[in-house]
């Protein structure tokens, strides 16, 4: 299996929990976007503390000191997509790092089937790995996300 740092620097993870769950402060030399689709978490950055609810991407910039909390029993689904940004070209970069200052979104009941079926489709080319798929994370899911 490749590593991370093999695969053009992205990573995307998909995790279900039906339990309590709290990370350890840290780190990393990466940027991190999670996707809740269902739970309940708080989310610590820096020395803010963000609550997080269903419909919810929270953004974490590289070398930036955070952690998780699921707090309630229920169950949880949510999607992680780290990335370097050498993973993207110049203009890619820009624009979606602009975006790493407001940490938080809120999607709009509107928007949330198109946007948990990209999140659904980008885990689904990372997790199998057909021909082209680094072409397709890096190309096609992130820069059609408005179309």
């Amino acid at each position: 299996m490749l590593e991370f740092s093999d695969i053009y620097g992205i990573n995307v993870t998909k995790s279900k929990n039906h339990r309590y769950v709290e990370s350890e402060n840290h780190s990393h030399p990466y940027y991190e976007l999670l996707y809740v689709r269902s739970g309940n978490f708080t989310y610590f950055i820096d020395d803010e503390i963000i609550p997080v609810e269903p419909k919810t991407i929270v953004l974490t910039n590289k070398n930036t000191i955070h952690k998780a909390r699921l707090y309630d029993n229920g169950d949880s689904t949510y999607f992680v997509v780290r990335f370097y940004t050498t993973s993207l070209d110049d203009a890619l970069s820009d624009t979606l790092l602009n975006l790493f200052k407001f940490r938080r979104f809120s999607i709009e009941e509107k928007d949330f089937s198109l946007i948990d079926l990209l999140f659904s489709k980008i885990y689904k080319e990372f997790k199998h790995k057909n021909d082209g798929y680094d072409i397709m994370l890096i190309k096609d899911d992130v820069r059609n996300i408005d179309t």
